[in-house]
């Protein structure tokens, strides 16, 4: 066995590289959301970006839900972002979906609803009442607590003052801070 296979590999987590940005270059754009893939929308910097995310993932925390997951509905656009990235943040495993517009898009939301079992979904401040009002009747969601992330925007991170990052750690052993995402399918 090669000597190189037994040294410890140390890669930096999505979190890491998205601090270190923050506090490298806070004015820099990191994402941009293009509205029609070619004029740009929106605009979030590093130091933007990463103030959304904590700010969210300290919420996750303050509401005991790392190691748990979570159902992001949104629209495409940098609320998104911010939402999955404020989920790393706070320990929660990011489980993305296509906001309910109609009834017709329920049976796909409950199947992954089903495999997620979420304990908190996330949406749009604007989208929050529509969505729950759709969504919030399926029986795969009843216990999920719902938050608009754009209302964390006003909190301050709990933050520990060595490390800079959220203060607790995920509850479930083999969860890490680095990028971790669901994708469910649905099976017929």
């Amino acid at each position: 066995m090669s000597s190189a296979l037994r040294e410890p590999v140390t890669e930096p987590s999505l979190v890491r590289v998205l601090r270190e940005r923050a506090l490298e270059h806070p004015e820099r754009p990191a994402y941009a959301f293009l509205a029609d893939g070619e004029v740009e929308e929106a605009r979030l910097t590093f130091g933007e970006l990463d103030r959304r995310a904590r700010a969210l993932g300290a919420r996750l925390q303050q509401m005991g839900l790392a190691g748990e997951r979570a159902l992001l509905l949104y629209p495409p656009g940098l609320e998104l972002v911010s939402a999955f990235l404020g989920c790393l943040y706070g320990g929660v495993v990011a489980v993305p979906a296509y906001p309910p517009r109609s009834p017709r898009m329920l049976p796909r939301l409950r199947a992954i609803a089903g495999d997620a079992r979420p304990a908190v979904v996330l949406t749009t401040a604007d989208a929050l009442g529509q969505v729950e009002a759709l969504a919030g009747r399926l029986p795969e969601m009843a216990g999920s607590r719902w938050l608009a992330s754009g209302a964390t925007r006003r909190l301050t991170p709990a933050l520990s003052p060595s490390s800079n990052t959220p203060r607790a750690r995920p509850r479930h052993p083999r969860a890490s801070w680095s990028a971790t995402a669901t994708c469910c399918t649905t099976r017929r």
